[in-house]
């Protein structure tokens, strides 16, 4: 069973893989993270981000 994650602890991961210097593929093999769930969070994230800044 896969381990659900809040979309805090999904931000957390996503700016420890930005200041890691690793590639998402990378960071996700890692971390044991699926890189297709990652990058879904990612993209919804930031677009979470630009409708608050608008």
């Amino acid at each position: 069973m896969s381990k659900r994650r809040t979309p805090e602890q999904w931000q957390a991961l996503v700016d420890q893989q930005r200041d890691s210097g690793l590639s998402a593929m990378q960071f996700c093999k890692q971390q044991s993270i699926g890189y297709a769930s990652f990058c879904n969070w990612r993209k919804r994230l930031s677009d979470a981000q630009a409708g608050e800044s608008a």
